[in-house]
């Protein structure tokens, strides 16, 4: 099952709810995981720096359409709370 992950330092929209409130712009860690369950399935994971988001990533057929869809602020940390989102993407060669 193959992993990916990324770690980042940043500011602006990667600060923490803290620092929103307190009208500064100090840096903070922000991330991401994906697992591939499956070739046609991956369950991602993404922390911002001030709220977490879960979904699921499936390429069900066999062409490079890819189908996402998760929610965002899972611990409604932030003023927005939590949302739903979803996207479809296509991959193509020039």
């Amino acid at each position: 099952m193959p992993l990916t992950a990324s770690l980042g330092v940043g500011t602006g929209a990667f600060r923490s709810i803290g620092a929103i409130d307190a009208g500064t712009n100090d840096p903070n860690v922000f991330g991401s995981l994906g697992l591939q369950v499956i070739p046609e399935l991956s369950i991602i994971s993404g922390w911002t720096g001030n709220s977490l988001g879960l979904g699921l990533s499936t390429a069900p057929f066999d062409f490079p359409l890819v189908i996402t869809a998760g929610v965002s602020d899972v611990t409604d940390n932030t003023r927005s709370g939590t949302r739903v989102n979803a996207s479809v993407g296509y991959s193509f060669s020039f």
